[in-house]
């Protein structure tokens, strides 16, 4: 085997565990409607955009690989830096999905408006 191949095979295993653990915390932390609802309530109550909230808790995961990567280990034992990693990417991909999202839904309103006025 290729040491490129055997890069390619150890992402595809650590993208298909990071997706497994996005569907099952999704499922307890948003709605089946949106599955953005956690982050939506900054929205809705004013304190920040959806992006943002996504971002901040991106931001929280990196720092704590950083400090991961500074001192050699966790304080908090029950998160592996496996972990982390997963749950950046995972962050990561939910922040590209909202931000798609958020601009299909400014075309549509673009759209909607160019026909109505």
């Amino acid at each position: 085997m290729k040491k490129r191949d055997e890069l390619v095979d150890f992402l595809k295993g650590l993208y298909a565990e990071a997706l497994d653990i996005v569907e099952l915390k999704n499922t307890d932390y948003a709605t089946d409607d949106d599955p953005l609802s956690n982050f939506h309530l900054v929205e809705e109550l004013g304190i920040v955009e959806t992006e943002k909230a996504i971002f901040v808790r991106l931001s929280d995961k990196y720092a704590r690989l950083a400090n991961f990567l500074k001192r050699g280990d966790f304080t908090v034992k029950d998160e592996r830096i496996e972990d982390t990693i997963k749950d950046l990417i995972n962050y990561a991909g939910i922040l590209l999905y909202a931000i798609k999202k958020r601009k299909a839904k400014e075309e549509e309103d673009d759209l909607f408006d160019y026909n109505v006025g």
